[in-house]
């Protein structure tokens, strides 16, 4: 594989286990949040 310089490009730990579990078989499906309200609680509001 070639890279434009000295390093790699960046892979998220994310995107690899993503790729990881594909390898695998298994259905990768993304969490979708509706709305804009992400917390419940007054700390979270915060």
């Amino acid at each position: 594989m070639a890279y434009r310089g000295f390093y790699r490009p960046y892979i998220s730990k994310a995107e690899q286990k993503v790729t990881a579990l594909k390898k695998k078989n298994l259905d990768i499906t993304p969490v979708l949040i509706e709305g804009r309200t992400l917390a419940r609680t007054w700390w979270g509001k915060a």
